[in-house]
């Protein structure tokens, strides 16, 4: 479906997804450079991120294949069947709240509130990514909904969906799950900004913000899970994926209902100041 790119001997998912991490940097330091964080240091946090990230997600994935008996299988390349995305977001919230407190030397919350919109917003890249690798795919449907569903056909024979789908008839309908996960990446962007921007005036403690991007990133994704090709592995007849993130979703809103209850009345000591996406 997607060729390589042979100029960078690169894939085409992997130039994609690397472009949408460069622009969330680009617009994270800009930001951070107008609240007046040290850029250099700043610079040396998101460049450090990339690769603890990435050694999250790979360790989750291997854990994920290890517990099903698979870790060993053929055919599973990087973040093929294993919940990668949750294993670089945990990595990287690890380890970006302690080189914020330990090196930047700042209270870790609000400079995590004003950079939570990069958290969907490089999601949303990355599940485009997924479509682009094959890696994650949707179940069967009736009938062709748009954008929402591709066929069967669309998926190269060679990635992980092809393979599964390999005896099924090429026009057969899916749910497009990567572009729905992407599409709720988005949205979960616009409200991550809108409580950011008014954090102030509604009196919310530091750390409010990226709380509220990891609430409406999870609901989103808890229910879109649905649409997964996995069949239900737990006593509460839920997939793997859906049981870790409706984990990750109580865990989230437990603590947004704690900051709540604690609001604060007087302003927060970081300046407002509105998202510029470059064109």
């Amino acid at each position: 479906m997607f060729p390589r790119i042979e100029a960078f001997g690169l894939p085409t998912w992997a130039v994609f997804v690397t472009a949408g991490v460069v622009l969330c940097w680009v617009l994270l330091l800009g930001r951070t450079g107008r609240l007046g964080y040290p850029r250099l240091k700043v610079y040396v946090w998101v460049l450090t991120a990339f690769p603890v990230g990435a050694l999250g997600a790979g360790l989750t994935a291997s854990v994920v294949r290890m517990l099903h008996g698979d870790a060993t299988a053929p055919g599973l390349g990087f973040g093929a069947n294993g919940m990668t995305v949750l294993g670089a977001v945990i990595a990287c919230g690890v380890y970006s709240w302690a080189y914020i407190r330990f090196v930047l030397k700042t209270p870790a919350w609000p400079l995590l509130d004003a950079v939570a919109f990069t958290y969907p917003l490089a999601l949303a890249f990355g599940r485009v990514g997924c479509l682009m690798n094959g890696c994650c795919y949707g179940r069967t449907t009736d009938a062709a909904m748009g954008p929402l569903t591709l066929e069967v056909g669309a998926l190269d024979p060679l990635t992980v969906g092809g393979a599964h789908y390999a005896l099924v008839p090429a026009t057969t309908p899916i749910w497009n799950l990567p572009i729905i996960l992407a599409t709720f990446a988005l949205i979960a962007v616009a409200i991550t900004e809108v409580v950011y921007r008014r954090r102030e005036r509604w009196g919310l403690p530091a750390g409010s913000v990226i709380v509220v991007a990891l609430v409406a990133d999870n609901t989103s994704r808890f229910f879109a899970e649905f649409l997964r090709q996995e069949e239900a592995t737990t006593v509460l007849s839920l997939n793997p994926w859906q049981t870790v993130v409706l984990v990750f979703w109580l865990v989230s809103v437990s603590a947004l209902l704690t900051l709540v209850r604690r609001r604060r009345r007087t302003p927060t000591s970081e300046p407002s100041e509105p998202l510029s996406i470059p064109s």
